[in-house]
């Protein structure tokens, strides 16, 4: 009987074939997502002006160029504007620690606050407008990806900042100052291109 018992039992436990093939079909269906979504190549390319560089522009389309760029550069000033905030911030946050106005927990909750505020600068867009010279597109992108690089570099040393508070870390301490060095390099990469990009434009 108890052989009988686990006969039923196994039969019972066994998948039938067209539950097998259901199966088997639903796992190649997942395999082929997941091929399509993380295997394949992208396709999709970023923009890029299609307009020739300024040294192919006449003084009248060079003019015409200049006002786009004018009305663009609100989008440029907001950005440091947000930026230059969370220096402040970080500032004030230290300059209140070191004078014992806050404790060591207080500035260490700031600096989580603040951490988001920069993660939110880390991936913003500038949305230059396509229609600029293509070499001064160019330098505008490049100026966008160094304000990231800036704003990922302060998102780290906010994180060694915080790991200096909680353990006393010198390794963190030194971590946290390499990377404001790096974000302050990467700001100067930006207000250099940008610079470069004015003048291409025939801006004084």
């Amino acid at each position: 009987m108890k052989g009988v018992r686990g006969v039923i039992l196994m039969e019972q436990q066994t998948p039938q074939p067209s539950v097998l093939r259901g199966c088997v079909a639903l796992l190649l269906i997942i395999f082929a997502v997941w091929w399509c979504l993380f295997r394949q190549p992208s396709t999709y390319e970023e923009p890029k002006s299609t307009t020739p560089p300024t040294s192919s522009l006449r003084p009248d389309e060079l003019k015409r160029h200049r006002q786009t760029f004018v009305d663009f550069q609100s989008t440029i000033a907001i950005h440091r504007a947000r930026y230059n905030g969370c220096v402040s911030t970080w500032q004030k946050i230290f300059n209140d620690l070191s004078r014992n106005r806050i404790s060591a927990l207080q500035a260490y909750e700031r600096l989580q606050a603040l951490q988001k505020a920069v993660d939110l600068l880390r991936w913003s867009s500038w949305k230059i407008p396509e229609s600029l010279p293509s070499d001064v597109y160019d330098l505008l992108r490049q100026a966008e990806n160094d304000y990231s690089l800036a704003a990922k570099a302060f998102y780290e040393a906010i994180g060694f900042a915080m790991e200096f508070l909680d353990t006393g870390s010198a390794n963190a301490y030194t971590k946290a100052k390499e990377r404001l060095q790096w974000a302050n390099s990467h700001i100067l990469e930006a207000d250099l291109a940008i610079a470069k990009a004015k003048k291409k434009l025939g801006f004084k």
